[in-house]
């Protein structure tokens, strides 16, 4: 039950997607903005309405923040959107394209946390290894690597998530040489196999991805860690043993394995899926 005079509001992804059936469905929440109010819920409990801006918020340095959970480690939000086409991924359909934040406002809101005693700090994004790519510039995040370095607010830092196409060997060194960031590696592959990353729209090669981990591996004292899908759509045994292969030869020091979920509005959707019977028990098997 709800306590008398409370005000239940839902927002983010959730309600964006499902803006015009999620009031029918939720009818004890008062109040229901997506992904592009945030920094508007007091006004919109003022007004006690509904608000789905079709602009996705992106935090700037001006908009103030409490952070929870920790007094030392905070999140810092780079980017939002994705441009890239994954299958299996809906995210680009209710946040965007690729949006990223202004260099220096993201410096600022730094060095105000930092000033507030918020000395370890993860950038995250959808898509972090892509940051400026939407204004033109390849190097963005080796960009941010170095400005922090340079501006010595923080005393440790890492970066979620690195997206493999645009992932380079240049980035990993930066963040090896970085005096402030961890060797810390957050890449979700998805999978190994050729055939099920072209399946996947994952717009990268086995040998890319080989590549990148390798390096990675080779930076002292690092941490690898990955995500997989099991059972997306059209992949079949020989592709799975493919996958649990490398999984038994590479390694990883952290590996989260999904099984596939339909979303809606994505190509994934509508292909002929693998039987659940079949997924747990691949599962199983890794």
């Amino acid at each position: 039950d709800k306590k008398e005079g409370a005000i239940l509001i839902a927002s983010g992804c959730l309600s964006e997607r499902y803006k015009d059936e999620i009031k029918e469905l939720i009818p004890e929440v008062d109040i229901f903005t997506g992904v592009g109010d945030y920094d508007k819920i007091d006004i919109l409990i003022a007004k006690k309405q509904n608000q789905f801006s079709e602009q996705v918020f992106l935090s700037e340095h001006y908009n103030a923040r409490i952070i929870t959970g920790s007094s030392v480690h905070a999140y810092v939000k780079i980017s939002e959107g994705c441009n890239q086409k994954c299958s299996f991924c809906a995210i680009p359909s209710f946040k965007g394209k690729l949006q990223s934040r202004e260099l220096d406002s993201i410096l600022k809101e730094v060095e105000d946390l930092a000033f507030k005693g918020y000395k370890d700090m993860t950038f995250i994004a959808q898509d972090s290894s892509s940051f400026l790519y939407d204004k033109g510039q390849k190097d963005g995040l080796i960009q941010l690597i170095k400005a922090i370095d340079k501006q010595q607010a923080l005393k440790s830092a890492r970066i979620l998530y690195l997206y493999p196409s645009s992932t380079t060997l240049d980035l990993i060194g930066a963040i090896e040489d970085s005096l402030i960031f961890q060797n810390y590696f957050d890449m979700p592959i998805q999978h190994i196999s050729d055939s099920m990353l072209k399946k996947m729209r994952r717009n990268s090669s086995q040998a890319h991805h080989l590549k990148l981990l390798d390096a990675m591996k080779q930076v002292k004292e690092s941490f690898i860690r990955s995500t997989i899908i099991v059972g997306h759509p059209e992949e079949n045994e020989s592709e799975f043993e493919e996958l649990s292969a490398f999984l038994d030869e590479f390694q990883f020091d952290r590996l989260n394995i999904f099984a596939f979920s339909a979303e809606e509005n994505t190509h994934a959707y509508s292909l002929e899926k693998v039987p659940k019977k079949i997924i747990n028990a691949r599962i199983k098997a890794l």
